[in-house]
């Protein structure tokens, strides 16, 4: 019920009046021995973790500016159409609706290509599935949401 390493002092001296002559070996709790055997792989994980995010950032941003600067360089045919009396919630619409296109395309291509290439780390992933729903989904929610950022800022 208490600390396990409060016992260590007592098992010591119970050892040494068995035999003084062998060595105490250092005594940890099995928690410290899990941490000690995990530790390098918890820091691989953390590190993929990172450089994951950081791709997902990198991901976003390309998205991001790639769209805009395109739609950046319909800003002459867009005045041109409010000119004429297109209404602005019109324009809005077809600038999401273009500039989804591509991120769309991009997010169906991405996730095959995760799937198939999946299997390739499959013996790396513990308790997930290379075809990971919950991961795929997110990572195509955030990425589809920084599309729809970027078609929407330059629009309005």
């Amino acid at each position: 019920a208490g600390d396990p390493a409060a016992l260590a002092p007592a098992a010591r001296a119970a050892l040494r009046r068995v035999d003084a002559a062998v060595p105490v070996p250092r005594i940890r709790t099995s928690r410290e021995i899990l941490a000690a055997a995990t530790a390098a792989r918890r820091f691989q994980v953390a590190l993929l973790g990172v450089l994951a995010l950081m791709a997902l950032v990198t991901a976003s941003v390309g998205i991001y500016g790639v769209i805009a600067q395109a739609l950046a360089r319909r800003a002459g045919e867009i005045g041109v159409r409010m000119a004429l009396g297109a209404e602005p919630r019109d324009v809005q619409r077809l600038v999401l609706r273009e500039g989804m296109l591509p991120v769309l395309a991009g997010l169906l291509v991405g996730s095959a290509c995760a799937i198939a290439l999946g299997s390739a780390i499959a013996s790396q992933l513990f308790e997930v599935s290379p075809a990971d729903p919950a991961t795929l989904g997110t990572v195509a929610l955030v990425l589809g949401g920084i599309g729809a950022v970027a078609c929407l800022v330059p629009a309005r």
